[in-house]
Order: C-alpha cells, then sequence, then structure tokens
C-alpha cells in the first residue's frame, strides 16, 4: 500500500489531536492515526481483520467492514463522533464501534 494515496495533512491534523488531547508522544500518535487511516482505507475496499483495545483495557480482535453494501439501515442516525469509528462487525452480524485512538493494529 503506497503511502501516496494517503491524506497525509488529515493524518498529522489526527496526530497532532492525539498529542494535544490525550498525550500520546508524536511516535504513538502518528503509529495509531496511520492505523486509522489504513483501517478506512481497507474496511472501504472489503473485509478488514483488526485489534482494538476496548474501554475496559481488554483487546479485541475483530472483522469489520466499512462498504456499503452493509449500510446502516436500523433508523438511528445519529450525529458522527470525530472520535470514534463505526463499523460492521461481520461476526456479531451488527454494528459496532471502537475509539480511534484505541486502535492497536490492522492485521489485513
Amino acid at each position: 500500500m503506497k503511502a501516496s494515496k494517503f491524506n497525509k495533512s488529515q493524518i498529522f491534523k489526527s496526530a497532532w489531536q492525539m498529542v494535544k488531547n490525550f498525550g500520546y508522544t508524536l511516535s504513538q500518535a502518528l503509529k495509531c492515526a496511520w492505523a486509522n487511516a489504513k483501517f478506512i482505507k481497507i474496511a472501504s475496499e472489503r473485509l478488514c481483520e483488526f485489534v482494538y483495545m476496548k474501554v475496559d483495557g481488554t483487546t479485541r480482535r475483530a472483522i469489520g467492514t466499512l462498504t456499503k453494501h452493509y449500510e446502516n439501515t436500523s433508523g438511528n442516525h445519529r450525529p458522527q463522533n470525530d472520535a470514534v469509528q463505526c463499523y460492521y462487525d461481520i461476526d456479531a452480524e451488527a454494528w459496532r464501534s471502537f475509539r480511534k485512538r484505541n486502535l492497536l493494529q490492522v492485521i489485513r
């Protein structure tokens, strides 16, 4: 995956927000911001396997997608929170979400 296909300006803005708001080092913030960018790119095209930390501190390995085939038709159309990433969980067959700052790794 080439880095030129990503919006680097947005990635760095996201990283700086993590540094300012959550006390991350720039290195930690950039790793997290790049992981989020890769997740969005892969999950919008196909299934994506990834790992994130839940609010209770445990890690969760999930397989999810953002493709149009699984659009949210539940009727609950709340405003989008920029700090939270929603995805369709294939295993649970339901919509789930995680905090973007807690994304640990995009596996495939």
